[in-house]
């Protein structure tokens, strides 16, 4: 091995030459030719343009990053001399306090040049200057400049909620500490199989989940992706549509003359409610509760009726079930109506000697019946006397009895019949009327007359005529 060299001389500082070397051997073989390569003699990269500096944040494999840009007039290599503190001018790889400075870089000849500094510290200052030698050697560098790092935040989920859920749907809401991309994956297991994007960089995420098959169990997670390309992914979550209502065991329990209870369950929570009908079903009573057992009495049925029906149940979400129809007959009425809350008030009508007295009878009764009262003069014995029969059939009764005698006693009975004939009877009761009021006049002269025998007479000329 030789070392050889060539040098030029007298050449001009202005013009670039350009040189290819080949070498022979004592044997005459001739090498193939190095190069080319060029340059200006004594003239050194131009970087007096500072170099530009763009930041990246913070990212697991690279942690913060910076990239370096300049421009040469000449072909030349590319390194940054950087510390997180001052460095020397010049060509030095010293910081001022005599610290080995980093060096970052490439050999490669260009005049557009980039260099990544990687692994830097979250919120430091940097000093820095670039440093570019031609292929001769000589090497020009930019001033001393300095950046400084952002701070790392970290990507973090928080705040997962999955609401508004439907059937077929769920709207899933969540929080991210810096603005990200999103994919959410979604499935009825932890393998998913479905997944929705948004490419949108948010710190808000919202996303409506669509389609879904009712009663499944679903498992969801969110992948978000922040500019820097740091990827989080959250946990697992759970959440389960509700299924479509269905009625199932359904029964007919107790009957009575005028009731029917029909129970019935559903397997999700739901209202309680019974179409029913002689020939259709044309009437509905039940509940509007929320429940997965169900018990509704019909009321006011007719006796001894055959009746149709089918349960019907709705959820919050408006999703019906209904049963097959079934079918029940009301057995024959044979309780009489129980008569109960009884009151009597006697009033009167006019004054003095044409007062009249009359008894307001009230009661109440637990199925519709008619309404008439027996009553006689004293305390005791039999009816003399009745009202009419009021034949119209309620459960709140009012009968008068007219044209009392004051200051008498009564008794009666309150009779009330059901649509099958069956009679009600009360307790024997008693009323008692107050004494017929005398007028002031009369007052007068019977203390007279006890007084003078002569005003007997005159009272009875006067109220005997």
């Amino acid at each position: 091995m030789t070392d050889n060299a060539f040098v030029n001389i007298d050449l001009a500082s202005t013009i670039t030459y350009g040189y290819k070397v080949t070498a022979e051997d004592s044997l005459g073989n001739i090498s193939l030719s190095a190069g080319p390569i060029s340059a200006q003699p004594g003239s050194a990269p131009d970087v007096t343009q500072d170099p530009q500096v763009e930041l990246f944040g913070w990212k697991q494999e690279f942690g913060v990053r910076a990239k370096v840009t300049w421009n040469t007039d000449q072909l030349s290599d590319s390194f940054v001399i950087y510390a997180n503190e001052d460095i020397e001018t010049g060509t030095s790889t010293k910081t001022k306090t005599g610290k080995d400075a980093s060096v970052a870089g490439a050999v490669s000849m260009v005049t557009s040049h980039e260099v990544w500094l990687y692994n830097l510290e979250p919120q430091t200052k940097y000093y820095f200057k670039a440093l570019s030698k031609n292929e001769i050697q000589i090497a020009g560098y930019s001033n001393v400049l300095s950046f400084t790092t952002p701070e790392r935040i970290p990507l973090l989920i928080s705040g997962m909620k999955i609401s508004d859920i439907t059937m077929t749907g769920a709207l899933v809401d969540w929080d991210t500490t810096k603005a990200a991309t999103t994919v959410l994956e979604y499935g009825p297991s932890t393998s998913y199989g479905k997944s929705a994007t948004d490419v949108n960089f948010n710190v808000d995420h919202t996303f409506k989940l669509d389609n879904l098959d009712s009663g499944v169990s679903y498992n969801l997670r969110a992948s978000v992706t922040d500019a820097d390309g740091n990827t989080t992914v959250s946990d697992n979550y759970v959440f389960e549509t509700p299924a479509m209502p269905i009625v199932t065991s359904v029964s007919v329990g107790t009957t009575t003359f005028d009731t029917a209870t029909i129970n019935w369950t559903t397997n999700v929570n739901t209202d309680s409610n019974i179409e029913y009908g002689v020939s259709t079903l044309s009437g509905t009573q039940g509940k509007a509760d929320s429940t997965q057992i169900h018990s509704v009495t019909l009321i006011g049925l007719e006796a001894k009726t055959a009746y149709s029906f089918r349960a019907l149940s709705k959820d919050k979400f408006g999703n019906s079930a209904t049963s097959p129809t079934g079918s029940f007959t009301t057995q024959s009425d044979t309780q009489a109506p129980k008569i109960d809350n009884v009151q009597s008030e006697v009033t009167s009508t006019g004054a003095g000697e044409t007062v009249k007295y009359q008894a307001v009878i009230s009661w109440e009764t637990d199925e519709p019946a008619s309404s008439q009262i027996e009553y006689s003069a004293g305390i005791s014995g039999d009816y003399a006397e009745r009202t009419k029969e009021d034949l119209s059939l309620n459960s709140t009764h009012v009968v008068i009895l007219p044209d009392l005698k004051p200051n008498s006693a009564y008794h009666f009975r309150i009779v009330s019949k059901d649509k099958a004939g069956n009679q009600g009877v009360s307790d024997d009761i008693s009323l008692i009327t107050p004494p017929k009021e005398k007028s002031l006049l009369s007052v007068i002269l019977k203390s007279l007359e006890d007084t003078f025998s002569w005003v007997g007479r005159l009272r009875e000329k006067w109220f005997n005529k």
